[in-house]
């Protein structure tokens, strides 16, 4: 086998019955900048507080110069870029 089947072996293995492989998640830690990537909020920045599940996040945003909770899909976010 080439070296390019083993490859194309190696991710076939990684999906699941559905044909998705996928992501690990990021490990967040409380205090966290992160970007809100897509969705309603996208383009927000905050801070993370904590997960609630697997899933989902729980976020501080400040909207209307107010700062406000929020729980948002993991999948959402991403760590802020200096």
């Amino acid at each position: 086998m080439s070296g390019f089947d083993d490859s194309l072996e190696e991710l076939l293995k990684c999906e699941d019955a559905a044909g998705i492989q996928p992501l690990p998640d990021r490990d967040y830690r409380p205090g966290d900048r992160v970007r809100v990537a897509e969705g309603l909020m996208e383009g927000y920045e905050g801070i993370f507080q904590c997960r609630t599940g697997r899933e989902r996040v729980v976020l501080l945003l400040e909207i209307a110069k107010k700062t406000v909770m929020v729980q948002l899909e993991s999948h959402q976010i991403e760590p802020l870029q200096d």
